[in-house]
């Protein structure tokens, strides 16, 4: 705790945790030493919270209380969050319009093998919700890829999304709104999921990451529309990151 204070010091933007439960074995003691750090130095917090079922949703509990107290609306997020789909949907809801009403977000990697997230709920609640990855072939798993599509069709069959809405939704959960998660505004869609993807929208202008002075990172597919995009699946035909060229099929 030391290190992590001295870190928030000296600039860092977030300091996190890892099942205060499961890993620690005394979740008060860590949540009330990373609070004490985000409140003293203005940092965020990140947890990482793998703990399942009844204790997850304790630990739930516990950030939500220390959030609301300490007044830390809008910077405290939870990775994993696996106890939010193990418990009955009505905790479940409960549990996430109070992380609403805080602006406590949750990021997931959409894991085969768990109780898939209840999106629909979350969506309507307003939780903001990132679809991302924390491990490519690593010793938690042999199967990462680091491909932000593969996330997000994985996610889209593991919820049933099936309409239009639903497939843009999940696709700006990768890209437009995830901008937020680091560091942007992640504007390009809290509704429509739209934003970003210029083939998917009336007004191309409107496009999030596609204007004049943004971060060139852009991946070029062969699709009919972005929903094609996503249950397709069809190869990267040209990669740019930051305006130059990291991957090109069609040489």
């Amino acid at each position: 705790m030391d290190l992590l204070r001295r870190a928030a010091e000296n600039g860092v933007e977030h300091v996190g945790g890892l099942d205060p439960a499961g890993i620690d074995r005394d979740p008060a003691g860590q949540l009330d030493a990373l609070f004490d750090i985000a409140d003293a130095t203005g940092c965020g917090i990140d947890i990482h919270l793998h703990d399942p079922g009844d204790l997850g949703a304790f630990e739930f509990e516990l950030i939500i209380e220390r959030t609301r107290a300490l007044d830390l609306k809008g910077r405290v997020n939870i990775a994993h969050g696996f106890a939010l789909a193990d418990v009955p949907a009505a905790r479940a809801r409960d549990l996430a319009e109070q992380m609403a009403e805080l602006e406590i977000s949750l990021t997931s990697v959409a894991p085969v093998g768990r109780a898939p997230m209840p999106a629909r709920m979350l969506r309507e609640v307003g939780v903001r919700l990132g679809l991302g990855t924390d491990g490519i072939r690593d010793l938690w798993s042999p199967y990462g890829t680091g491909d932000m599509m593969e996330i997000a069709r994985q996610h889209a069959r593991m919820t049933g999304a099936r309409y239009d809405e639903e497939l843009l939704h999940v696709l700006a959960q990768t890209s437009t709104s995830a901008e937020w998660f680091v560091g942007g505004t992640g504007e390009g869609d809290r509704e429509s999921g739209v934003t970003g993807w210029a083939g998917g929208t009336d007004d191309p202008a409107a496009a999030v990451g596609l204007g004049v002075g943004s971060r060139a990172d852009i991946v070029l597919l062969d699709a009919e529309n972005p929903m094609d995009a996503l249950v397709r699946a069809p190869a990267r035909q040209l990669v740019l990151v930051g305006g130059e060229i990291a991957h090109d099929e069609r040489r």
